[in-house]
């Protein structure tokens, strides 16, 4: 039923605006001017979201409603936190974000920081589980290797 709107939300700071759009709309309810929905719709929230909902309004018995039952699901997304060496483009997040919903099977947030130190590949953050595919792990590892050989070729 409202699983249009999330199809293009992909990351946490996306449902976080939508959020605030929808708090947006909801106040706009209690406005005792019957165009602050219509201007609320046109000006103050992104053109999807405007489109959706004036969709939806002619549909709804319960406009007010279904916006709750919105931001009650939106809470509830599942977040897969996703560390990367680059800020990504567009392009890139929507190349994870695809990768991740078909590798979890269900819509999931990215809540994606960039950590430089990682020197490449990703940290991922799911459901508890901490998977390290960064070069710095790899960096370390060898280091550490070499760090040994070193002091005992400096003992001798």
């Amino acid at each position: 039923m409202n699983e249009d709107i999330f199809t293009k939300i992909k990351t946490k700071e996306s449902l976080e605006l939508l959020m605030e759009e929808l708090q947006l709309i909801l106040k706009s309810f209690y406005e005792a001017k019957a165009e602050d929905l219509n201007s609320v719709l046109t000006y103050k929230v992104r053109s999807f979201v405007s489109d959706f909902f004036k969709n939806k309004f002619s549909d709804t018995l319960n406009p007010e409603a279904y916006i709750k039952e919105i931001i009650e699901k939106g809470q509830k997304l599942q977040t897969v936190k996703l560390f990367l060496a680059f800020e990504p483009s567009e392009g890139a997040i929507d190349h994870f974000y695809s990768f991740i919903t078909s590798a979890c099977g269900s819509h999931v947030l990215l809540d994606i920081s960039c950590d430089p130190s990682l020197i490449g590949g990703a940290v991922i953050i799911f459901k508890g589980q901490y998977r390290d595919f960064s070069f710095r792990k790899i960096f370390q590892k060898e280091f550490s290797e070499e760090q040994q050989n070193l002091l005992k070729l400096l003992e001798k």
